[in-house]
């Protein structure tokens, strides 16, 4: 079971790095220290709502990592970050949404 919480953690850790590493570029041109943080928060989230969704049907972790780091990495997840920082939280919330399914 503590093999269970040091997947998740190690996911949520990874996730996390790598949207520092690739919005830290862009955090220059916003107006709010705040509202940068959403993206990287978004990005999160989003990947780790869609890592603990496909562990109920893929046993690997390496599978499920890449499914969550493909949907919150994704085209969907760009295409709303150029709106505005809060329109990340509709892609972030979807996978949630499914887990008491």
């Amino acid at each position: 079971m503590n093999n269970r919480y040091a997947r998740f953690a190690l996911a949520a850790a990874v996730y996390a790095a790598f949207a520092v590493y690739l919005y830290r570029p862009y955090f220059k041109g916003l107006d709010s220290p705040r509202l940068q943080d959403l993206f990287v928060v978004n990005v999160c989230l989003a990947s780790l709502g869609c890592y603990v969704l496909s562990r109920r049907w893929i046993a690997g972790f390496a599978e499920s990592f890449f499914a969550g780091a493909i949907y919150g990495f994704g085209p969907f997840a760009l295409g709303l970050a150029k709106f505005h920082p809060t329109a990340g939280f509709l892609f972030a919330s979807i996978p949630w949404l499914f887990c008491p399914a």
